[in-house]
């Protein structure tokens, strides 16, 4: 199997080089167990990339996707948040963040994120900003806000300042 290879592989590097860069090493090494499938083995050499790059917002980032694909959205929620300390207009946290919320049923959070996410889109033409209308639009559907219908009516239109309008 290819990927008990390539495992196999960087833990030979890991152990036998001093001047190896073992935080791109544990990044690959839990790349090779999330694609097995092998969540909680694929967070721990996130967490092991991170004592060796703790200001690196995309391996936070990382750590909570493997977290929530992990079924552990709660603990992901954190990795997420510890990202946008460190690089707070990072949409593609900003938009996990939202997910995860939705995975924890903390819908009005989770609109607030996405609306956030598109703020930020809005000083680029980013493709990116189609996707976050999606899971906005889910999250808003899934609300019991007194105000969803009108939110919902704003996220079909993709009318940013309503939805911003109707949130404030």
């Amino acid at each position: 199997d290819a990927n008990i290879q390539v495992e196999e592989l960087i833990q030979k590097v890991l152990l036998n080089t001093e001047t190896v860069d073992e935080a791109t090493l544990h990044n690959a090494l839990s790349l090779v167990y999330n694609i097995k499938g092998d969540y909680n083995r694929a967070a721990e050499e996130v967490e092991l990339a991170l004592v060796y790059s703790p200001k690196d917002y995309v391996l936070w980032n990382r750590l909570g996707a493997t977290l929530a694909n992990g079924k552990r959205a709660a603990e992901a929620i954190a990795a997420y948040r510890e990202a946008l300390k460190i690089c707070p207009n990072y949409t593609r946290a900003r938009c996990n963040l939202g997910i995860a919320c939705i995975q924890l049923q903390n819908y009005k959070e989770a609109i607030e994120h996405f609306i956030t996410a598109l703020q930020l889109q809005q000083s680029y033409s980013s493709i990116l900003s189609s996707t976050i209308w999606m899971p906005l639009r889910a999250a808003v559907v899934r609300s019991c806000l007194p105000y969803a219908l009108d939110l919902l009516a704003a996220v079909n239109e993709q009318d940013l300042e309503k939805c911003i309008r109707l949130l404030n």
